[in-house]
């Protein structure tokens, strides 16, 4: 009798999309009033929560381990993917949660797919995007393009002003503000924002930049960097971005990345050169319109 009452003490409701029969979010406690929450869409295939909504009981089995405290993730969270919106790039590679990404290229060219793909998180997953209440950037060469943010808002249609406010900005000006912040402050910052998105802007320019940085202790500095992002949760995307390459700082940052991204100016044309990289291998190599990185495709 003891084992009955604990199984009915957990017993999980799962909330499913009848639609597409997607079950968005499993709980072992109601979610109060349903007509007050089923306003929103399913991610998954577009339908509106409140005629396809519905909600059946799971019993646990007698020998399964529960924990009700346990953090579940939604089957819109587990296939998020994030998609530049750009062919070239997105018919060789796609960015999900759990990816570590390293941008490379100009401080131009990597700022504006930096600010694309800010807004791009911010969108549904249906739209390419990862349906983010908040990114999180860390702006660590005073680079971040707030104007061209806008802009891409309002090429997809989106109110510029919420887009704005979900964007969490934070500068370091000293590359030991920049490692506090990194390693200390960033794993309490998702919590807080719920963020699925952190962006570290322009790594190496203090450390490059600044003639008093002695190179041990930048070495030292940086691979704690890259420590406390490897220990971040499993369930963000982390975008770095270095503008300043290369530099003596490359192989201890770069090659520690699974998904790379150079982009390079060819010589005298509007083109540009994109390299990907999956486990230091090359995926694809082809030459990219300039202006391509700053619209969006008219779909």
């Amino acid at each position: 009798m003891e084992t009955c009452r604990n199984i009915t003490e957990h017993v999980l409701l799962q909330y499913i999309c009848s639609k597409c029969n997607t079950m968005l979010r499993e709980s072992d406690s109601t979610l109060g009033d349903l007509s007050k929450k089923t306003y929103e869409l399913c991610p998954i295939c577009g339908s509106q929560l409140v005629d396809s909504l519905q909600v059946q009981v799971k019993q646990p089995s007698l020998h399964q381990n529960i924990n009700p405290h346990v953090q579940i993730q939604t089957a819109y969270e587990m296939n998020a993917k994030l998609t530049f919106d750009i062919e070239g790039i997105d018919r060789m590679t796609n960015l999900t949660v759990g990816d570590h990404v390293c941008i490379a290229g100009s401080r131009k060219h990597t700022n504006l797919i930096l600010t694309r793909l800010w807004v791009r998180a911010l969108m549904p997953q249906r739209h390419g995007g990862l349906a983010s209440k908040y990114v999180l950037c860390i702006d660590a060469g005073n680079c971040t393009n707030v104007y061209q943010c806008v802009n891409f808002a309002r090429q997809y249609g989106m109110d510029v002003r919420p887009v704005l406010r979900s964007i969490i900005l934070s500068r370091a000006f000293t590359i030991y503000q920049l490692a506090g912040v990194i390693v200390r402050k960033l794993p309490q910052l998702i919590q807080q924002f719920n963020a699925k998105m952190v962006v570290i802007s322009d790594l190496f320019k203090m450390f490059v930049e600044d003639p008093t940085v002695k190179s041990r202790e930048a070495r030292y500095l940086l691979r704690e960097i890259m420590k406390a992002i490897n220990r971040l949760p499993k369930d963000i995307l982390v975008l770095v971005s270095l503008y300043n390459v290369p530099s003596k700082y490359d192989k201890l940052v770069q090659e520690t990345f699974e998904k790379r991204i150079q982009v390079a100016q060819i010589d005298n044309e509007k083109s540009l050169l994109v390299r990907l990289f999956k486990n230091k291998h090359t995926l694809s190599e082809f030459s990219l319109p300039e202006m391509d990185l700053q619209l969006v495709s008219d779909k």
